[in-house]
């Protein structure tokens, strides 16, 4: 009868301490998980806010850059204009000055803050976010878009403003450095996916460079950062061919 009671008190106590020892472990599990997710929306803020910042430098740098020199240029010739009989091409030359400078402030402003993305939406904004930067290169960028969303699913204004940031800067950093004469952009928007395709035939880039250097390739880093705030999943393939990016995103995590 002993030997059955003090069989039985180590079966408990062996009981107690294995749920105590799981307990802990469980414990332990969850809270190195909470860690890890903390740390991960730390990295992803920062990356956002980095992302954002780099925006603010590129659109600093494009008025510095091309419309500074153009007012230097154009209160130059005003100095220098002493006689009516140059009236004429005085204001010729200094009209074409001018619409060069609106133009590029009116580009600076849309990249900013595109309107047509707020009037009209995501489609027609990347639409015309293409044309646009067609006109203003030798690279012929073309737009393909199928919409099958149904109309009780609406994008927010925060994922919609996102995917136009992200085909920017791709198709932005393929203007800058792909040497492409192509570049194709393709947007499928559906019940449970969007997916996004920017395939240009450029020269493309060592990824192993994106990955080693820490200030190598910001722009590429902005994307990724930019697709995490909604969960997607960025692919990216590059050789002398050409860049492909394969962006998916749920659409739930949009809506």
């Amino acid at each position: 009868m002993q030997t059955e009671s003090q069989d039985l008190l180590i079966l408990l106590v062996f009981s107690t301490l294995s749920m105590f020892s799981l307990a802990t472990f469980f414990v332990y599990t969850v809270y190195r998980y909470q860690k890890r997710i903390q740390q991960k929306q730390k990295e992803l803020f920062a990356a956002v806010i980095q992302a954002q910042e780099h925006e603010k430098e590129r659109i600093a740098n494009d008025l510095h850059d091309q419309v500074g020199p153009l007012l230097s240029n154009i209160k130059f010739n005003i100095n220098l204009f002493d006689s009516p009989n140059k009236l004429q091409q005085f204001r010729l030359d200094n009209n074409k000055l001018i619409d060069v400078v609106i133009n590029n402030i009116r580009t600076a402003a849309y990249n900013l803050l595109p309107k047509v993305l707020y009037d009209f939406g995501l489609i027609e904004a990347l639409e015309d976010l293409c044309e646009l930067m067609s006109r203003g290169t030798n690279i012929d960028i073309q737009f393909f878009s199928n919409n099958t969303l149904t109309p009780s699913k609406v994008l927010t204004k925060q994922s919609e403003l996102t995917i136009y940031r992200i085909v920017m800067e791709i198709v932005n950093n393929a203007v800058k450095y792909s040497k492409a004469t192509s570049i194709k952009v393709k947007v499928d928007l559906g019940n449970e996916t969007c997916n996004i395709s920017v395939k240009d035939n450029g020269i493309g880039f060592d990824l192993n460079k994106i990955v080693v250097n820490k200030n190598h390739g910001m722009g590429i880093k902005n994307i990724f950062s930019r697709v995490d705030v909604f969960n997607g999943h960025c692919q990216l393939n590059s050789n002398q061919s050409g860049t492909t990016y394969q962006i998916i995103f749920q659409t739930k995590n949009l809506v």
